[in-house]
């Protein structure tokens, strides 16, 4: 294969930024773009000089110019079209979550499995450095024993959410709200560091928006690891306001892990990792001066597994390992009980 031919279903945010990377890319090129919203997709494809356009996922899955589906449209439509894509002989990546709910995401694998197609879930943040190097310091147990994780992400997605035409945060169409959403990348991170999942108690509600068709903005997540180790996620698509991060543009993340050794602090605020260790000072290191040797692009990264029969960094089992946690946290809302995941 040379030059790996990219089709990409959603022209909105998810789209542009996949179409953006794959253009800085020598080995790959975006050939077709669907959307139904005529504005969107003319207006991406002039953007990224995209020669096909389709208004209907249908016609680009099965466009034979075609070697790789990437999928950003909304949830609901995530199993028909990766489905139908690896059936017509497309290889897929998927945006996260990778379905609305895990029933749907083994029917996504289980067409993976069946076809012999690749099938890529686009959780992008263990592609950032700093997580990554967060990760190496907790296989080499640079900080001992880790005992209590503390998680956040303040979102602004309010105008989205509060406004009742926006699939985002339908139960129909999202499968959810902020949990299954920019959640699902934070709990794919803490299983990441901390291990599998055994148990769940969260509380969620529509807290501050009004559009009454529309899921949780705001949870609390308490989560409980294999290892011991528990976890508290606060998630929120609420907060117009924030006084955190300074210059706060919509999004602000952090974890912190406790050791009985040390402790780690990583997040989208200031220096990107801080850390300290037992015997030794403080550190705080900016995401460009961490170096890894892990993938850094996601675009580049699905190509190289794609052309050299590897496996990447992040599978669909991880996608799937992610929504089970979720659904577990969707059922001890609903119950005001702990719940066991995959239970």
């Amino acid at each position: 294969m040379d030059t790996l031919r990219i089709g990409i279903v959603g022209a909105g945010m998810s789209g542009d930024a996949h179409a953006d990377a794959i253009s800085r890319l020598d080995d790959q090129r975006v050939v077709a773009i669907a959307d139904p919203v005529d504005a969107l997709r003319e207006g991406l494809a002039a953007k990224y000089s995209v020669p096909g356009t389709y208004r209907s996922w249908e016609d680009l899955v099965v466009d034979k110019s075609v070697d790789l589906v990437y999928i950003g449209a909304p949830n609901n439509l995530h199993l028909p079209i990766a489905k139908a894509a690896m059936e017509a002989g497309k290889d897929v990546v998927c945006e996260k979550p990778l379905a609305r709910n895990v029933a749907e995401c083994r029917a996504i694998i289980e067409a993976s499995e069946r076809t012999g197609r690749k099938l890529f879930i686009a959780l992008n943040h263990r592609f950032w450095a700093p997580n990554q190097r967060v990760k190496q310091m907790m296989e080499a147990s640079e900080i001992g024993r880790p005992f209590l994780a503390v998680s956040t992400f303040i979102g602004n997605e309010f105008a989205r959410m509060d406004d009742p035409a926006n699939w985002k945060g339908t139960k129909e169409k999202s499968g959810g709200g902020v949990v299954i959403d920019n959640g699902t990348h934070m709990i794919d991170l803490l299983r990441w560091w901390l291990g599998e999942a055994v148990a769940v108690t969260a509380r969620s509600g529509r807290l501050a928006i009004s559009a009454i068709n529309k899921e949780e903005d705001t949870a609390t997540l308490a989560i409980e690891f294999e290892s011991g180790v528990l976890a508290e996620l606060s998630l929120t698509f609420g907060a117009r306001y924030s006084a955190w991060p300074k210059g706060f543009c919509g999004a602000g993340i952090r974890t912190e892990i406790f050791g009985l050794d040390g402790s780690i602090k990583v997040g989208n605020d200031g220096r990107n990792l801080q850390f300290i260790k037992q015997g030794t000072s403080y550190e705080a290191v900016d995401a460009a001066d961490i170096s890894t040797g892990l993938p850094t692009s996601p675009q580049a990264h699905f190509a190289t597994c794609i052309r050299e029969h590897t496996q990447p960094i992040v599978t669909a089992q991880d996608g799937l390992a992610a929504l089970e946690i979720v659904e577990a946290a969707y059922k001890s809302a609903r119950s005001g009980q702990r719940e066991r995941v995959n239970a």
